[in-house]
């Protein structure tokens, strides 16, 4: 039985240095590699459709060129005969897996909301992130089962583009549910395309984390600059009645069971977008786990 677990679950001192070999599908590893301790750098061997990214900040002890559905197939029948002899390691992974769920419990309250949403969108669900503290949080503890269900901008880190990227996703897979994660200050980025949503009835989720500041500028603010805040406390609308005005529905919690029961009201939901504001306060920043 496969055992997933999270990158920063690898990173030393921890699991990493006792691991041999690391096989690398479609990732450059940039920062994994940058992390590794200097005495022990595991033997890296990559598969990527795109050659010139093989010896991309490294170079690894094998370079594949292919498609991972191609590569991977011959490589698991080549590796039966070592299995067989091989005793399993999925206990010493359920310990890292087990050991990464304490250590990331201190994410509160976004640990409790993101496994509300990924209870209550199914394992086909689309999860769109943002760069907010619930979707910062959510690329190290949020779980995902399928390809192309988590939506990111990865290491590039564009605020505002979530929502309307999450328009777009709804379109494509009209028949998930699709949640876009947003803060207050990225989602005013983009609020006019609520008229676009209400106007071609694309019955996007939009999950509004309302802290009424740029949380995370203003967090970096105070722990790196002597508590000088400037420029990230917001003067916000009422998210409602400006969701209301545009025709979408809307509601409000503050709390992960009542976003629970948001999103059930929001999944029956067929012909315009709703807009849930969670309203919350200061959360924990992921700067502790890089």
């Amino acid at each position: 039985m496969p055992v997933a677990i999270s990158p920063f679950t690898s990173r030393p001192p921890r699991s990493l240095e006792k691991t041999d070999v690391v096989l690398a599908i479609g990732t450059n590893m940039r920062i994994p590699a940058k992390k590794w301790i200097p005495t022990h750098r595991p033997d890296v061997i990559r598969i990527d459709i795109d050659p010139t990214t093989h010896r991309r900040f490294f170079t690894p002890k094998c370079e594949i060129t292919a498609r991972a559905e191609q590569a991977l197939p011959l490589l698991l029948r080549r590796l039966e005969n070592y299995n067989a002899v091989r005793s399993s390691r999925q206990t010493a992974l359920e310990e890292v897996k087990a050991a990464w769920a304490k250590r990331s419990a201190v994410l509160e309250p976004q640990v409790s909301y993101l496994k509300v949403i990924r209870e209550e969108i199914g394992e086909d669900g689309i999860f769109v992130d943002e760069l907010t503290q619930v979707g910062f949080a959510s690329r190290i503890v949020y779980p995902v089962y399928s390809p192309r269900t988590y939506i990111s901008t990865g290491y590039q880190g564009t605020l505002g583009y979530g929502f309307p990227t999450a328009l777009g996703v709804k379109v494509a897979k009209p028949h998930v549910p699709v949640v876009s994660i947003t803060g207050d200050g990225g989602f005013m980025f983009a609020v006019q395309e609520l008229a676009t949503a209400v106007q071609h009835e694309i019955p996007l989720i939009v999950l509004l984390f309302n802290n009424n500041c740029f949380g995370n500028v203003q967090q970096m603010q105070i722990n790196d600059y002597g508590g000088r805040i400037i420029a990230t406390d917001l003067r916000n609308p009422d998210f409602c009645r400006l969701s209301e005005s545009f025709g979408a529905q809307a509601i409000r919690t503050d709390s992960p069971e009542g976003l629970r029961f948001a999103l059930r009201r929001a999944i029956t939901t067929t012909s315009v977008p709703t807009v849930i504001e969670v309203s919350v306060g200061d959360m924990p920043s992921i700067d502790q786990f890089r």
